[in-house]
C-alpha cells in the first residue's frame, strides 16, 4: 500500500514538472533562466523516477533516469546564479556537467564497484550547492532590488536544507 502510494505521488510529482516544463517552453521567459530551469525539472523528474524502488521494472527510458538526475544540483546552482544576476565562472560553468558525467559514466560502466564515481558526484553537487550559498549570502548586500534579495536569503537555506541534506544523506549511507 506505502509503495504503491509513494509511486503514484511520484508519478503526480513527474507530471506536474512535465507541465511546467510545457509551460516554461511556451512562455516568455528570461533566455539565461530557461535553460537552467527546464533542466532542472528534468533533472528533478529523472531523481523521482531514479529513487523509486517500484518504478525500475517498467520498460522505458527510466535507465536514463540516473544520468540526468545528477545534474540537478548543477542547473540548481546554474538557475539560483541567473537569477541572481551573477555570472558563473566559465570553467564551473563547463568544468562540472563535464566532471558529472565523466563520473556518471566511471560509476556506471568503468569502476561501478569502486563507487568512485558515486563519490564523485556527490561531491561535486555538494560543492555546486555549498557555492550558491556562499555568493547569495555573501553578495546579498550588494543587490538592491528587495523581492532579490529576499529571494536570496531564503533561496540558498532552502536548497542546503533540501538538496545538500539529500547529498550529505546519500553520501554517508552510500
Amino acid at each position: 500500500m506505502i509503495a504503491q502510494l509513494d509511486i503514484a505521488v511520484r508519478l503526480v510529482a513527474c507530471g506536474a514538472n512535465l507541465l511546467l516544463l510545457v509551460l516554461l517552453l511556451a512562455g516568455e521567459m528570461r533566455p539565461g533562466l530557461k535553460l537552467p530551469l527546464a533542466g532542472l525539472l528534468v533533472g528533478a523528474i529523472g531523481y523521482l523516477l531514479n529513487t523509486a524502488g517500484g518504478i525500475r521494472g517498467l520498460p522505458g527510458p527510466f535507465p536514463l533516469s540516473d544520468f540526468v538526475s545528477i545534474f540537478t544540483p548543477y542547473f540548481t546552482w546554474l538557475f539560483a546564479l541567473r537569477v541572481f544576476e551573477h555570472e558563473p565562472p566559465r570553467l564551473a560553468l563547463w568544468g562540472a556537467p563535464l566532471l558529472l558525467a565523466a563520473s556518471w559514466l566511471v560509476a556506471a560502466f568503468v569502476l561501478p564497484h569502486l563507487h568512485i564515481g558515486f563519490y564523485i558526484i556527490h561531491v561535486v553537487g555538494l560543492l555546486l550547492v555549498a557555492d550558491l550559498f556562499r555568493i547569495a549570502l555573501l553578495e546579498r548586500g550588494d543587490d538592491l532590488v528587495e523581492q532579490r534579495r529576499t529571494f536570496r536569503l531564503w533561496l540558498p537555506l532552502l536548497v542546503a536544507a533540501q538538496a545538500g541534506g539529500i547529498l550529505a544523506y546519500e553520501l554517508v549511507t552510500g
